[in-house]
């Protein structure tokens, strides 16, 4: 898979989506494939320089390159688009993106290990075709009950660590610091 066919794959299958519907997805690279590249470090000078007086950014010729990162950096979130996002919103459909390294808010990973587990445990001749059998019965075990269990799964997840960051949170409010230098005055 690629950004190229993932993206070929999204448009075929927009058509049997409602509008309104909500797609979920992770931050996979070929889901998240951008409108247009934005100037990043290994980019040399004169490349930034003329990314930016492409969106009409003003900007002293002088400038470091660091300086020019900074510049990008003030624009950047205005042109952080990505091609499978912009094509789902001409179409009436949203893209919810999961946040990075967070496959346990996925339930499409729960399935997808049932999915596994069930090839891996009737998989007794390792010959392709019996093994594209297996995937067939093991996609058409996991009904809408299954995909209930596993988003209420995710739910809980997804509980948990609101509960936890709250925690944290009222943790974090009720420190104090405690000077452990020896050195000490009425300020600290």
């Amino acid at each position: 898979m690629d950004g190229e066919r993932c993206l070929n794959w999204f448009i075929n299958i927009m058509p049997k989506l409602q509008p309104g519907s909500v797609v979920v997805m992770d931050n996979n690279p070929y889901h998240s494939v951008r409108v247009e590249k934005i100037p990043t470090t290994s980019w040399n000078k004169q490349q930034i320089i003329d990314w930016l007086q492409s969106k009409r950014k003003s900007m002293d010729m002088t400038y470091l390159k660091k300086e020019l990162l900074m510049k990008v950096a003030e624009i950047a979130p205005q042109y952080n688009k990505y091609l499978i996002d912009e094509t789902a919103k001409c179409n009436g459909i949203t893209i919810l993106r999961l946040p990075p390294y967070h496959c346990k808010l996925n339930p499409i990973e729960l399935v997808w290990a049932q999915i596994k587990n069930y090839v891996g445990a009737n998989n007794s001749t390792f010959k392709m075709s019996d093994i594209k059998k297996l995937l067939h019965d093991a996609i058409a075990l996991i009904g809408a009950n299954r995909w209930k269990k596993c988003c209420d799964h995710v739910i809980r997840k997804e509980n948990t660590m609101w509960n936890l960051d709250d925690i944290m949170e009222l943790a974090e409010q009720n420190s104090f610091i405690i000077n452990v230098t020896g050195e000490s005055s009425d300020t600290d």
